[in-house]
């Protein structure tokens, strides 16, 4: 049978932007693999931005959990950075980085836990009235044994 969704993702924004020196939003994620073992994902934390000039700063903290699995699963913190130059709305240039710290309230140890962080572009161009493709890519490298050793990360949106 077919489900009605395989992922669902909602943004939350928990203050008014530029009302405090923190931008405060959360995350919930919900995601059925196909592979009916593995469960449900869940995903939810919270999402802080900062702008100061033409400098953008963001931090996600996420806690990752699989329920109804075969085998019971801890729910894992993982968190998401990145710093960024505003330059132009169809050009931005800065860093990003990512990483997961294994269980939420017992860290794997340093050897075991994945970080990666490099340089990244930014951008939304305009292709209509209401219409942009945003965009961001980063060569990112693995700052552990653990981790990559490259990774390249290319998302676009088609926003309409």
């Amino acid at each position: 049978m077919q489900s009605a969704f395989d992922a669902w993702e909602s943004k939350f924004q928990l203050t008014e932007t530029g009302k405090y020196p923190v931008d405060v939003g959360f995350l919930l994620e919900i995601e059925r693999p196909e592979d009916r073992s593995e469960g449900y994902e869940y995903k939810w934390g919270p999402l802080l931005q900062s702008e100061f000039g033409l400098w953008q700063a963001n931090l996600n903290l996420l806690i990752e959990k699989h329920i109804r699995t075969a085998a019971p699963e801890k729910a894992e913190l993982g968190y998401q950075w990145q710093l960024k130059y505003r330059w132009k709305p169809s050009l931005e240039a800065g860093v990003q980085g990512f990483g997961s710290v294994g269980p939420w309230n017992d860290w794997a140890p340093s050897a075991e836990q994945t970080h990666i962080a490099g340089p990244a572009l930014f951008g939304r161009i305009k292709v209509g009235e209401h219409q942009a493709i945003k965009y961001n890519a980063g060569l990112l490298f693995g700052l552990n044994d653990t981790s990559p050793k490259h990774s390249l990360r290319l998302q676009a949106e088609y926003e309409f």
